[in-house]
């Protein structure tokens, strides 16, 4: 999941950096997660049909930690820059760095149109694992 949000973040800071050897780096180091995102999700495919059913629960509760654990990391610290209305220095985003509104959207989007869909095809309910992330 780490990396499957990492992507859309790398991705979306790509995207506004201007500064070639950033922009360079950030390539690079796409290229990389995205390796990473696909082997995770396809070793997770291989291994849930072996998990037993106490297993599966277990892993359905750690997918809401992780999901409250990627949010409070990647989207809390940018919506509350975003609450302050601090501003933003255009020319970091240039360097790949993201305004918070722009990783807020990156990081939503990443978890709703690719992680929790991805649970749902694993076996796993990507929506409740979602909801029930703060509980």
């Amino acid at each position: 999941m780490g990396e499957t949000i990492s992507t859309w973040l790398f991705r979306a800071g790509r995207r506004s950096a201007r500064e070639p050897l950033t922009r360079a780096a950030l390539t690079s180091i796409l290229v990389d997660e995205v390796r990473h995102q696909r082997l995770g999700w396809e070793a997770s495919k291989a291994l849930f049909p072996r998990l037993s059913p106490d297993e599966r629960s277990v892993l359905q509760r750690e997918a809401s930690l992780a999901l409250a654990a990627f949010e409070q990391q990647n989207a809390r610290p940018a919506l509350e820059r975003l609450q302050r209305r601090e501003p933003f220095d255009p020319k970091c985003a240039e360097l790949g760095v993201l305004a918070p509104a722009e990783r807020v959207d990156a990081f939503y989007v990443a978890v709703e149109k690719f992680v929790l869909p991805r649970l749902d095809a694993l076996g796993l309910d990507g929506g409740r694992a979602w909801s029930e992330r703060y509980r």
